[in-house]
């Protein structure tokens, strides 16, 4: 799962099915969370993928080759309750729930009767693998680590009907950066990758009926990096639906973003712009076997990016299931 990231950068690929805590589960003044382990499979069609086309031959301007990958990882979360209070660590149901697996260390507390407010840190547990220098031909690419972490502000509706703001800010660094190796250093400059980004999230969610939920996003990034054909502003848009019967749970989000770059690539001679759409699916059986605490999950997602420089062409698609353990 070295390239797990290539998930995340289809929106940053982390079961809720009560978009967030209530006002009773901050009262109970005790450790509770919940556990899963899932396994499953992962196919990945990408140049920036480390696991594949390790060499590039000819015109690189096409699509990477496809690879698959068999998949093996835990989601959960660990919270301790305190009046209205909260401190977290691990993967929120919320976010599991629209496709986004990220790991969180945080704080939550209910400022008013309806609105929580979270803060929360997001740290680098494991470095990503990329290339460091992705257009290299002839030869053998070889792979550095890339580390990022984020800092998010969060205010959602305790009832789980109503407004939510999501903030973000995030770094990333890349080590040993050789992109555009045979380039002069002005063009190399301008390709360099690490930098910081800047997010927005703003949703509405509403409900269907008694156990049905919809939940339109609208989501503003804006990457700064150190180089300028790799800066760009995104927007995106999504619609996730959730809903509760018996001991089934079933959520489904869709997205569809468009991302531009400030500057022209100088290795295809083009500014880079992508249009990407995605959609990802999360299911719970509760009470599995008649035991309260157990449940069989899973996952199904899928991601498509397609760019008017076909390098940056990517897709993926994956599927996993397994066993949730709450506490």
């Amino acid at each position: 799962m070295k390239n797990v990231n290539t998930i995340a950068n289809v929106a940053i690929l982390s079961v809720t099915f009560s978009v967030q805590a209530s006002a009773s589960e901050f009262l109970n003044g005790h450790f509770s969370g919940e556990f899963g382990l899932n396994t499953g499979m992962m196919s990945v069609e990408s140049n920036l993928n480390t696991e594949s086309n390790q060499i590039l031959e000819g015109d690189i301007n096409r699509k990477g080759d496809s690879e698959n990958m068999a998949l093996l990882f835990p989601v959960g979360v660990i919270e301790y309750n305190f009046g209205k209070q909260q401190l977290f660590a691990g993967m929120s149901r919320d976010d599991i729930a629209s496709g986004d697996f990220v790991m969180a260390f945080g704080y939550r507390n209910q400022i008013v009767e309806g609105t929580v407010l979270s803060l929360s840190y997001v740290p680098t547990l494991s470095a990503a693998e990329v290339w460091q220098d992705p257009y290299l031909t002839g030869t053998k690419r070889s792979v550095t680590d890339s580390e990022s972490e984020g800092y998010r502000i969060q205010l959602t509706p305790s009832s789980g009907t109503g407004f939510s703001l999501d903030l973000g800010y995030g770094t990333n660094e890349v080590e040993n950066e050789l992109s555009g190796s045979s380039l002069s250093n002005e063009e190399r400059s301008i390709l360099r990758r690490s930098g910081d980004s800047r997010y927005l999230n703003v949703g509405y969610q509403f409900p269907l009926n008694s156990t049905m939920f919809l939940s339109p996003t609208v989501t503003y990034i804006d990457h700064n990096a150190d180089g300028r054909a790799m800066s760009f502003q995104s927007y995106a848009a999504s619609l996730g639906l959730i809903n509760q019967f018996g001991h089934h749970a079933l959520s489904v989000n869709v997205d569809y973003a468009e991302s531009d770059y400030d500057a022209i690539n100088p290795v295809f001679g083009l500014k880079q712009s992508d249009s990407s759409y995605g959609a990802f699916v999360a299911y719970e059986y509760a009470s599995l076997f008649n035991v309260d605490y157990l449940s069989f999950i899973s996952f199904a997602g899928m991601s498509q990016t397609n760019s008017n420089i076909d390098f940056f062409d990517a897709s993926l698609l994956a599927f996993s299931v397994g066993l949730n353990l709450k506490f």
